[in-house]
């Protein structure tokens, strides 16, 4: 009855297997490999930085520490900051599956986008593709991704440089604008200078020709009184001498001798202040003669200096008209230039690549042959400016040294009035003297005949007299005249020297205004050309800045060699559970020696060990020169397909021999487990945890490992110590064969006995 229940729950148990053996596969090979992406958060990366910074728009910044700080703020990898010594022990051990290396010169290259010698960035990645050779891909991946972040932090960086540097341009401008202004009010200033002198020297024209006609009557009435004063020395002689012989005959006329006398003495007095009056006369008249020669001879250059002024000007004018259509040109295209920077900062469908390839372009246009011919252009005007001051500034000196002489005109004019007026209170005493004297004549006319002597020289005295007062009359007018003239000249001389101020003025205001503008437009064409010439390849710069060098160790060529552990060591399990599927187990025992009933054991596992040997040789062979796989040790390959077939075939054997039925089920659940378990295929950090607690127990974990050696890297410590495992399995398996063999002899002896003795009962 019990035997009944159990064959059974047997039944039960076969059905059930049938049906969980293809779930279990589903279950753990589909739950293993659910979302390996979903975990690379575990997934160890060394980060060497030996970075040593450089120094960007005046600040130290050091990109290498700034990207591993990112770094390891990011978790969707496992990011380890160590050294390169760290690095390599990890990297080819089992510590890290990749090593990210930053260089020295890593900022310095980046920060080379500012300059004409562009370098890209490098960094360095080594992926250990032996170790696992799909987390090698993963880690590709997520360094294309780094490598996206690294462009668009550098592609900002250089954006931002753009735009700092297009935004100078209206404070450039601006320099400019302040210079034109001041050029403006000197230019304005200067018009109204140029007015004034050009007022000024009609002004003084005129009063050059009055002063002129004024000067010719006086010279007139000094050749007159030159005459007089002669006349009246030979009338004054005559007179003395007719006195003289008189004073004889006069004794009874002691009253009118007395007043004669009188008379005498007056008009004596007075001929000598009229010949001191003309002499200062002469001399002044010479003098202001002189003067007015010589001074308006300084008119011509007064003009000239006025001339010069106003082509000054005329330049000056027409160099501001230039620079005004430059600027005005430079500020349409800044309008244009900001408005075009604007949409570009802050469009939603343009990549950071495109924004500064966009910019990029921008400033080379800001900076194209056209504008830097413009600001060329405004340096030439700059200089027909500075011709135009330094014509202006040789004009005022001009007019400064005409003042001067204006000014000695007016002196010489002051003493000759102060002459003229003493000749003239002279003459109006000579001519007293003479009338009195006359009286006294005729009060004397019954006096002997000496005096008739005495009378005609009085006559001719006092002709002398008349014509003195003639020539004084003439020169008071001509003095008037010319005085007019110099108040005239003096007039224009305030002015000549108002305006000359004015002009000096403008001519400082413009010149500074000019100094202004030049050297703004001389800035702005060297950082132009600067600017120019960092420019030069940032397109295609900006569209490449950083580059991730991949250096992997230990290189797998492809994923058949990559996955070539894997697949050998599936095949060779499968081996061995079809020798004892399709042998062990026949039910019509085709070889009879090597079936489950068969009595020679020893016989049987020795051609099961010879027939794994075989399997394990010719899949080496085909896997080899079938399929071309280029082998690290291939001595170690042959020897480590033989030693992991012997090992599975003694797994296989114990669950197949040994368990019976239910080592069916576990022999398949084994290679279920293994397939997940092993790191054939993704990294173990990438799949559940209950896979990673199998893992060290799994006998495909050293499979894998010890044809990775022979494979993709010969390391001879980690493959000793694969296959070291490996034989001890195999050992374990086959001491438990040996010992379930030998329990099931005892069993048998003891079922044997018990059913003899049932049958002798």
């Amino acid at each position: 009855m019990k035997t009944k229940k159990s064959g059974r729950i047997m039944k039960v148990a076969i059905i059930l297997a049938v049906i969980v053996i293809p779930l279990a596969y589903s279950l753990f090979y589909l739950g293993a490999f659910w979302d390996p992406y979903g975990r690379l958060s575990q997934l160890p990366v060394a980060v060497v930085n030996e970075d040593s910074g450089a120094e960007v728009n005046g600040a130290a910044r050091n990109f290498g520490s700034e990207l591993v700080d990112e770094l390891t703020r990011d978790n969707e990898i496992k990011w380890v900051k160590t050294d390169a010594v760290g690095a390599s022990g990890g990297l080819n051990g089992t510590q890290y599956y990749a090593v990210i290396t930053i260089p020295d010169n890593f900022s310095r290259d980046i920060a080379s986008a500012d300059t004409a010698d562009k370098h890209v960035a490098r960094i360095t990645y080594s992926a250990n593709e032996k170790r696992n050779f799909l987390a090698a891909q993963i880690l590709n991946r997520a360094v294309l991704q780094l490598e996206e972040k690294l462009e668009t932090k550098v592609d900002e960086e250089i954006t931002s440089q753009l735009t700092d540097k297009l935004r100078e341009v209206p404070s450039q401008l601006r320099e400019l604008s302040d210079g034109l202004g001041d050029m403006s009010d000197g230019a304005a200033r200067l018009d109204s200078g140029l007015a004034e002198l050009k007022k000024g020297q009609n002004d003084l024209a005129a009063g050059a020709g009055a002063l002129d006609g004024g000067l010719g009557r006086l010279l007139d009435g000094s050749e007159t009184l030159d005459r007089s004063i002669a006349a009246l020395h030979s009338g004054i002689a005559q007179t003395k001498s007719g006195v003289k012989s008189a004073m004889s005959a006069m004794s009874g006329a002691a009253g009118q001798t007395a007043s004669l006398t009188e008379g005498m003495q007056q008009l004596v007095s007075g001929a000598q202040q009229v010949s001191d009056g003309l002499s200062k006369a002469s001399g002044g008249a010479a003098q202001l003669s002189d003067a007015v020669s010589s001074k308006t001879s300084g008119i011509p250059a007064l003009v000239g200096g006025i001339d010069a002024a106003d082509d000054g000007a005329g330049k000056l004018e027409a160099g501001v008209g230039s620079y005004v259509d430059g600027v005005g040109a430079l500020l349409d295209q800044e309008n244009a230039l900001m408005t075009q920077l604007s949409a570009i900062e802050t469009s939603p469908s343009m990549t950071d690549a495109q924004k500064v390839a966009a910019v990029g372009q921008l400033l080379q246009a800001a900076l194209s042959p056209d504008n830097r011919q413009q600001l060329q252009q405004l340096a030439q005007s700059g200089s027909a400016l500075k011709s135009g001051a330094a014509a202006v500034a040789a004009g005022t000196a001009q007019l400064k040294a005409a003042e001067g002489s204006l000014s000695d005109m007016q002196g010489n004019i002051a003493e000759l009035s102060a002459a003229l007026k003493q000749l003239s209170g002279g003459a109006a005493q000579v001519s007293g003297g003479v009338n009195a004297l006359q009286k006294k004549a005729g009060a004397l006319s019954g006096i002997s005949d000496s005096m008739s002597a005495l009378t005609g020289a009085l006559d001719q005295l006092d002709s002398g007299s008349r014509q003195l007062y003639d020539g004084a009359q003439a020169l008071t007018a001509g003095l008037a005249s010319a005085k007019e003239g110099a108040d005239r000249v003096a007039a224009g001389a305030t002015q000549l020297q108002d305006g000359t101020t004015q002009l000096q003025d403008g001519a400082k205001a413009l010149s500074d205004g000019i100094g202004t503008a030049k050297s703004g437009v001389d800035d702005s064409i060297s950082t132009a050309n600067d600017d120019l010439k960092a420019a030069d390849g940032l397109p295609a710069f900006a569209s490449n800045p950083v580059d991730i060098t991949e250096s992997p160790v230990n290189p797998v060529p492809n994923y058949g060699t990559a996955f070539g552990p894997y697949f050998i060591s599936l095949s060779l399990y499968v081996g061995a559970i079809i020798m004892f599927v399709g042998i062990y187990l026949d039910s019509d025992e085709k070889i009879p020696m090597l079936s489950r009933d068969s009595g020679r054991r020893f016989v049987r596992v020795g051609v099961f060990a010879l027939i794994g040997v075989v399997q394990a040789v010719a899949l080496a062979l085909i896997v080899h020169y079938g399929l071309g796989i280029k082998l690290a040790a291939p001595a170690a390959y042959y020897l480590s397909c033989i030693l992991v077939s012997m090992v599975f075939i003694s797994i296989v054997e114990f669950f197949m021999v040994c368990l019976k039925d239910a080592g069916k089920f576990l022999s398949l659940l084994l290679l279920i487990l293994q397939l997940t378990s092993c790191g054939g295929t993704f990294p173990m950090e990438t799949v559940p945890k209950f896979f990673n607690v199998l893992y060290p127990f799994m006998p495909m974990t050293y499979s894998v490992t010890l044809f990775k050696e022979t494979i993709s890297g010969y390391d001879g410590k980690s493959a000793l110590t694969s296959a070291l495992i490996l034989a001890g399995i195999g050992i374990c398996f086959t001491v438990l064969t040996m010992l379930f063999s030998v329990g099931g002899k005892v069993k048998q002896k003891r079922l044997a006995a018990v059913t003899a003795a049932e049958n002798a009962n």
